[in-house]
């Protein structure tokens, strides 16, 4: 059945989004009456975030194909100011940067999201704060996706290439393709046609993210699908036919770390997709999100089909869903029809065989912010089934599986009747690897108003080790829980407005962990997963300054305070001084319901945060002008540089 492309122009029109288009044009008959508004409105400029890698991911091949660039050499033959605290750096090659295989922790933040700003500083610093850092993994063990890696190849291609990233960019992709409207904010900051910023129900200042090769790029979905035909068969306008082949060997070893499907190549996503292999077609793809935009592209090279969507706000998952819908009908006007089928019915059994029962314990997500370390107990009541309990205090959840008889437990619900199937089921088993036991999970997603049903597979949680402390140590963390805000970060970084907070806390049926990591000692705490498929982990560095601690977030060269160490605004207080990477944050306090007038001078920012600490104002909301109703026992922060100040009337 083809899709209604009346629900499409529905579910996207609510989502704010800002570019649709697919090659070739005629591919689709879309009648008139059901024609979306988003083919015809203009052709906005945007972030397309990861999908940048692919870029990256040319750039490099194309130095390769001309003997420029070995991508089996170590990075650091073409870097040698690259080095890292880990000697295993050493062993890291370019490929591993383009397969997410490198073993570096994931994502280096810094200042490198940035409202209405393009600065240079983060690129410019880079390779100079990896060099504090240790790897997670050894290279070439196992694919975790890592933003780092990419940002690092943009230092090896300029490096090889003599040009900046951006020139070569421009020289070397856009220009041969006939991209006009694709670049970074390099060369195309301040555009009249940026896409809409939305955030916390208004409009914001243009973002801009300087990652370039890992995130940076910005582009238009027509632009967008100039870049995907150049991966049509035949067609080496940008790279030859084997130098693609090469981007399309899967990285991974098994189901769980190809996510179902083929899984990563160099630079692609999904370099094969099960359903559609069934049917005999080749389709990559490469997703992109930043905080307010994502992006997908699809290309089925032998077919000469290229789709991408952009979509400013909503859910990141919105382009790659509307992507497959538009494949699918595209292919069905080939005369291809595919077709998706989730998860098998399963039966199951209330015995769980005592095999399984070594697996007891407590397992984790990992991550380095305090909404991704999600730690669960795993535990078989009466031998019955499965339960996992979320144990880390931010959202009570259990789930129950019920054993399959086939090495598998399939999630259930609890009725008047008894145990029935999940609609919405995931499916877990026991993974021993790498010398860690692990919890895969297949899981499936329906978009009815789509009609399309994705299915998924990736390693979900790790097993958790036990890890013997002191007392003084365990004292130390324990008497640091609670919230903590960024603030180091420049006035005009994003994190202020996306994730101004986080919650430290311990356990007292996990002693020698934190949410944030594995104590090590009482100022230090460091990852304790390592996931096939992970990504953006940190170890985290308590500091002293001024009589006061501070906690460091080392991948993300983040600082955070304590709320404990904020003072109050009073009546009293009529201007603020600014310091350089030391955000002033308030507790609003007596002065809930009260206005004041601010007078924000140049290269600063101010927010506002209600009492779950989301954002009221900030000076980088379009139109809202510097006078600020200030909430009840909520939060103001004001950010900038040295010899500046605030003033408060």
């Amino acid at each position: 059945m083809k899709t209604d492309f009346s629900m499409i122009a529905a579910a996207a029109a609510a989502l704010s989004v800002m570019g649709m288009a697919f090659i070739p044009a005629d591919a689709i008959d879309i009648p008139e009456e059901k024609k979306p508004a988003v083919t015809e409105h203009k052709e906005y400029v945007q972030n397309i975030g990861s999908v940048s890698k692919m870029f990256g991911t040319v750039a490099a091949m194309q130095l390769y194909e001309q003997g420029k660039l070995d991508i089996d050499r170590p990075v650091s033959d073409y870097l040698p100011e690259f080095t890292m605290e880990d000697e295993r750096y050493k062993n890291i090659t370019v490929r591993m940067l383009m397969d997410h295989t490198s073993g570096l922790m994931g994502t280096t933040f810094s200042d490198s999201f940035l409202y209405d700003d393009s600065d240079s500083t983060f690129h410019d610093s880079f390779i100079s704060l990896l060099s504090r850092e240790r790897l997670k993994d050894e290279p070439g063990e196992f694919a975790s996706y890592c933003n780092d890696g990419f940002t690092l190849l943009e230092h090896v291609v300029e490096r090889v290439s003599g040009e900046s990233f951006t020139d070569y960019v421009q020289k070397h992709i856009c220009v041969p393709l006939g991209m006009e409207r694709t670049g970074t904010p390099c060369n195309m900051f301040g555009t009249e046609d940026h896409v809409r910023v939305q955030a916390a129900g208004t409009d914001f200042a243009a973002d801009y993210v300087m990652t370039l090769a890992s995130g940076g790029l910005l582009s238009t979905s027509e632009d967008l699908n100039r870049f995907g035909c150049a991966f049509f068969t035949g067609n080496e306008t940008m790279l030859s036919d084997s130098s693609k082949e090469e981007m399309l060997i899967p990285v991974a070893k098994d189901r769980f770390e190809a996510a179902g499907n083929s899984g990563n190549g160099l630079g692609w996503d999904d370099v094969g997709y099960d359903d559609y292999e069934k049917a005999g077609i080749r389709v990559m793809s490469k997703g992109g999100s930043t905080q307010h935009q994502n992006a997908a592209l699809y290309v089925a090279p032998d077919e000469e089909i290229s789709i991408s969507v952009l979509v400013s706000g909503g859910n990141g998952n919105l382009p790659s869903y509307l992507a497959l819908a538009l494949l699918d009908t595209a292919l069905e006007d080939k005369g291809i029809e595919v077709t998706h089928e989730g998860l098998p019915e399963m039966s199951f059994t209330e015995t769980v065989p005592d095999e399984y029962l070594k697996y007891e314990g407590y397992y984790s997500k990992g991550g380095f912010l305090d909404t991704d370390c999600v730690i669960y107990r795993l535990s078989f009541p009466e031998g019955k089934y499965a339960l996992l309990e979320r144990v880390d205090g931010n959202i009570k959840r259990d789930e129950k599986y019920m054993y399959t008889g086939e090495g598998s437990f399939v999630s259930v619900k609890e009725g008047s009747d008894g145990y029935r199937p999940d609609p919405e089921r995931s499916v877990i088993s026991f993974v021993e690897k790498y010398g860690r036991t692990y919890i895969a999970e297949d899981s499936e997603y329906r978009d009815m108003s789509l009609d399309i049903v994705m299915k998924s597979s990736g390693y979900l949680m790790e097993k958790m080790e036990s890890n013997t402390v002191d007392k003084e140590v365990q004292a130390a963390w324990d008497g640091r829980q609670g919230k903590y805000y960024v603030c180091s970060p420049k006035y005009s970084n994003t994190v202020y407005n996306t994730n101004p907070a986080l919650k430290l806390r311990t356990f007292e049926e996990l002693p020698g962990y934190t949410n944030m990591g594995k104590m090590t000692d009482s100022t230090h705490a460091v990852v304790y997963t390592s996931i096939p498929g992970g990504r953006d982990f940190t170890d985290i560095e308590v500091r002293e300054r001024d009589g006061r601690e501070y906690i460091c977030l080392l991948e993300s060269d983040f600082e955070v305070m304590s709320e404990r160490d904020m003072p109050s605004l009073t009546e009293d207080i009529h201007e603020v001084a600014l310091e350089k990477g030391r955000a002033k944050w308030y507790n609003i306090g007596e002065m809930g319901g009260k206005t004041i007038v601010t007078d924000i001078p140049g290269n600063s920012a101010v927010y506002v945060y209600d009492k779950s600490d989301n954002v009221l104002y900030s000076s980088y909301m379009k139109n809202y002008g510097n006078k600020i109703i200030l909430p009840e026992e909520g939060k103001i922060v004001f950010i900038g540089e040295d010899g500046g100040t605030v003033r408060i009337n």
